[in-house]
């Protein structure tokens, strides 16, 4: 029986790799690492990301839609 549950209790239905309510996620060289639940949260992250890993590619993925921003380097823009 697992700590904190009751005996024939399931686990709750949220994947582990994806917490609830979240809609953006950053990934560095297509490796998924952080989420954010605001665009601007996301991109604000991502944008510190690509300057201490200038050389990695750093995306954002909007996980309602699909769409992927791929983030330039700050001195690049």
């Amino acid at each position: 029986m697992a700590i904190g549950r009751l005996q024939g209790q399931k686990s709750p239905a949220v994947s582990p790799t994806k917490p609830e309510g979240v809609r953006y996620e950053i990934a560095i060289d297509g490796t998924p690492r952080t989420h954010r639940d605001r665009r601007d949260y996301a991109h604000d992250a991502a944008v510190l990301l690509k300057t201490n890993l200038p050389h990695s590619e750093v995306t954002i993925r909007d996980l309602w839609t699909g769409k992927v921003t791929v983030i330039k380097h700050p001195s690049s823009t």
